[in-house]
């Protein structure tokens, strides 16, 4: 009777161990959450598609495409494939911007050759809320963090003289600035930063800390610096370092402070040290930019790279994907997806470390 029990109780374990063989393997071939979601690429045709312009929200772009003569503006749920004409116009287009917030989007664009408009629209609905006519020239637009719908432009005529404004497009305040330097980004509501060359045959310049109220009050914070970004209450300054094979991307704080130094090989030319793409949608967890294998000089068949993620905050780094061309890149609000490609035109899911088509421009959509 024992050993009948015995080999009953044997068999019963012996079935239980395959069965949780069974789906430990099960669970380990399974594909995740996050592997289950896929694209569904937008269908149009060369001819049609300019570009992806950025993210609206964690899950839907802004399209700008060609129909009809018109230049139209889309949101484009990239799970479910809906679309929505935000905007169309048969102005030629210079530049197109999101906010910060994701809240609204600009167009600027010329009606003739004497004539520019820059539109303001609400990401939502595609409702126009404002808009500011200005000469057609070339001008560079940056979107305040704390205060969405103010934007300092910096605009600039036909011989680069610059001059830059602050437009406040809720209560129409509109305003000129004198700044030393073009090169600017907003720090916070009234404070921004300002990129200044003390020599100007070097590569090298400075950041100064500026308020738009009081124009003589400036403050060097930064010495010697190659570039700056600043988002979400972190700055990052790239930064040649001592050993002249490394370039240093350097974290810091709001009130200035490195948080963390990432160093990756560096590369150059003839004009000094060459930056590749990084993600401007970063934050103290998460920072993404594509690292060169080795220091070298550019020659002229461009290099591949590896696509890193940075996480300041924890002081660690990881490889995301191998073998990348230097394109641009931009993170989805919640950064677990980013856009990438000259027009935006793939997507990389930063988890699975996938590459997956949003433009699909092997069919006619209109």
């Amino acid at each position: 009777m024992r050993k009948a029990r015995l080999l009953i109780l044997t068999t019963v374990m012996m079935g239980l161990v395959g069965m949780l063989a069974s789906c430990t393997e099960e669970d380990r071939t399974k594909p995740t959450k996050s592997e289950q979601v896929t694209i569904t690429p937008f269908q149009t045709t060369d001819e049609a598609f300019n570009r992806v312009v950025g993210w609206l929200t964690d899950s839907s772009v802004l399209l700008q495409v060609k129909r009809d003569g018109q230049t139209v503006f889309l949101s484009y749920d990239i799970y479910s494939g809906k679309q929505k004409t935000l905007y169309e116009t048969s102005d030629m287009i210079s530049d197109v911007n999101i906010s910060a917030d994701y809240t609204y989007f600009l167009v600027y664009a010329a009606s003739s050759k004497d004539a520019a408009s820059i539109k303001i629209f609400k990401t939502a609905t595609g409702e126009k809320i404002a808009e500011r006519q200005t000469a057609p020239v070339t001008v560079n637009f940056y979107w305040n963090q704390d205060t969405p719908e103010k934007l300092m432009l910096v605009a600039y005529d036909q011989d680069w003289q610059y001059r830059t404004y602050v437009w406040n497009f809720l209560t129409g305040q509109d305003e000129e600035i004198d700044t030393l330097s073009p090169f600017v980004s907003w720090y916070s509501d009234n404070l921004y930063l300002m990129r200044l060359h003390s020599d100007e045959k070097s590569e090298l310049s400075d950041l100064y800390l500026e308020d738009i109220r009081d124009a003589q009050n400036q403050s060097l914070v930064i010495a010697n610096i190659l570039q700056f970004a600043v988002n979400k209450n972190l700055l990052v300054t790239l930064e040649k370092s001592e050993d002249e094979k490394e370039l240093v991307y350097d974290f810091r704080t709001v009130g200035f402070q490195t948080l963390f130094k990432y160093t990756q090989p560096r590369e150059y030319d003839e004009m000094g040290t060459f930056i590749p793409y990084f993600d401007t949608n970063f934050d103290q967890d998460h920072f993404l930019a594509f690292e060169p294998y080795e220091s070298q000089k550019l020659g002229e068949i461009p290099g591949q790279y590896r696509l890193v993620e940075v996480n300041p905050k924890a002081g660690t780094s990881r490889t995301i994907m191998e073998l990348m061309e230097n394109q641009p890149l931009e993170s989805s609000p919640n950064g677990q997806l980013a856009l990438y490609g000259y027009q935006f035109d793939k997507v990389i899911n930063i988890e699975t470390k996938q590459l997956m088509t949003l433009v699909d421009l092997s069919k006619n959509a209109f």
